[in-house]
């Protein structure tokens, strides 16, 4: 798994990186499913991950941040019973957990689909609506 770049670090927009986050994910459904290769979909998150934090001049710790509050809203604005959705364990380098909660949040948005009966795209768009919204 490839492994995310030191960046200089600033002060980040949480929403901006919220929704860098959303969109690297997307891409790596897309890139999953046409490859049909689960290892293509971590790769995609990796890097894409790391992009966002050099463009925002974030931490990985601030990925993290992000990735969980796309989950807050993604449960908020599907209606998915909090009680239900696992809570991911956030432990040791954050460069790796917030690779692993790329992946938690690509099958978050996957269920949030099924059970809103639409698909990633519009679980997107409403989550995003949700953060914005605050």
């Amino acid at each position: 798994m490839a492994q995310f770049q030191q960046v200089q670090e600033s002060d980040p927009d949480a929403s901006d990186l919220a929704a860098d986050a959303l969109s690297v994910v997307g891409a790596a459904a897309e890139v999953g499913a046409a490859a049909e290769v689960g290892a293509a979909e971590s790769q995609v998150i990796s890097f894409g991950l790391t992009a966002s934090m050099a463009r925002h001049g974030a931490g990985a710790e601030d990925v993290v941040e992000a990735i969980l509050a796309v989950r807050r809203a993604v449960i908020t604005a599907t209606g998915l019973e909090p009680a239900t959705e696992p809570v991911p364990l956030v432990v040791g380098d954050p460069r790796v957990a917030a690779v692993n909660l790329g992946v938690y949040l690509l099958g978050l948005l996957e269920r949030a689909a099924v059970v809103t009966r639409t698909d990633r795209a519009t679980v997107s768009i409403r989550a995003l609506a949700q953060l914005r919204a605050g």
